[in-house]
């Protein structure tokens, strides 16, 4: 068995989303050994190094700042990077600096910045590994596995309605105060960019490549109010220009004809009432049906939706890695996952989508 690969963290502070959704997965996996943690301050960084020192039962070092000296520290061989998306391509040039192998948190930066970063890591030869889970979700590989057999045909169209929960307060009249920028498409968090763009990795993996855009996107909470994590009003606002309506359509490779429609702002509903996500896909020799009513369902990788084959309900089956554990497994043993030049050709769908909805005109892909 080959030694495990010596993994250094930046972002991953005592709380946050690193460390509830990216970290506890890798702690298991005895394919990965975290080394080192690298966060904005020393007193963080101490604080989180003592903290997964113990919880992973070795020594990590602690780094701040740059994500120059974590990548460099002779103890690490990749380095996975889960940090605002503004700092994402001046931590990534860091870590592809260094010749070390890298994980980026998906959005994966701005458009331009998210090319410069893959043609950087090709040039380098560097591998890299995209936080966009949702593809290994044992629906989705289920999903694509029956659309490969061939067992509902070719397929003619496909058609999503999701909701983001409104309390998940993004995207809608409530904003959280500890993020304030998820209000600003200038920051690249907006719900086409999170929400939309996961889902569409997920959609193309399965059903293969777009090729064409038409979209209307609407922003229908210029002013948002800010709250706190229990939704609770600051009393204070922030400017909104990101779109919590999103409908948007066009043709697949295969010449199947795509549609979508992401619904932010609306308040939680229990049951059918407020189906969060339903999704269809229709072949010409029969259909398939995913649905979720839990709050989180646009996010596949979080709450997995029920999946009905001509309308026959199918166990997808469980996988005890979960999609994040997943993830890091394909990439320890080069198997499948969502690669840097994926989340390029996401992040060129969810341009040509906001370009259309604001010159009304058919985007070619």
């Amino acid at each position: 068995m080959s030694s495990p690969i010596r993994i250094g963290f930046v972002g991953l502070s005592e709380q946050g989303w690193a460390s509830m959704m990216l970290a506890p997965s890798l702690l298991k996996s005895s394919q990965y050994r975290l080394t080192a943690v690298s966060t904005s301050n020393p007193t963080s960084a101490s604080i989180s190094a003592q903290k997964y020192s113990e919880l992973s039962g070795g020594h990590v070092d602690a780094f701040h700042g740059s994500a120059e000296g974590i990548a460099n520290s002779p103890n690490v061989d990749m380095v996975a990077v889960a940090v605002k998306p503004w700092y994402h391509k001046e931590q990534a040039m860091k870590v592809i600096d260094a010749g070390k192998d890298l994980f980026l948190e998906w959005p994966v930066g701005r458009l331009s910045e998210t090319m410069e970063i893959a043609d950087a890591a090709r040039q380098k030869g560097i591998r890299a590994l995209v936080g966009l889970q949702g593809r290994q979700t044992p629906v989705i590989q289920k999903l694509k596995s029956i659309i490969e057999s061939g067992q509902i045909g070719k397929v003619l169209s496909t058609s999503v309605v999701a909701r983001p929960a409104r309390e998940t307060f993004t995207w809608g009249p409530f904003v959280n105060a500890a993020s304030p920028e998820t209000a600003s498409i200038e920051n690249g968090t907006t719900m086409l960019d999170i929400a939309v763009g996961h889902f569409l990795d997920s959609l193309t993996f399965t059903l293969g490549n777009i090729t064409s855009v038409s979209a209307i996107a609407v922003n229908q909470f210029p002013v948002a109010a800010l709250v706190d994590a229990n939704g609770k009003p600051t009393g204070e606002t922030t400017a909104q220009n990101g779109f919590n309506q999103v409908a948007a359509g066009g043709v697949l490779e295969s010449g199947a004809v795509w549609n979508i429609h992401f619904r932010g702002g609306l308040e939680t509903r229990p049951g059918k009432a407020g189906t969060p996500m339903l999704w269809t896909i229709d072949g010409d020799k029969g259909s398939i049906r995913l649905e979720s009513d839990h709050p989180m369902g646009f996010f596949m990788q979080i709450a997995p939706p029920i999946m009905y084959v001509n309308g026959e309900q199918v166990d997808v089956g469980d996988d005890e890695l979960g999609a994040v554990g997943r993830a890091w497994y394909e990439f320890a043993n080069e198997g499948s996952y969502a690669t840097l030049e994926d989340a390029v050709r996401m992040k060129k769908v969810i341009l040509a989508i906001g370009k259309s909805a604001n010159e009304g005109r058919k985007i070619e892909l």
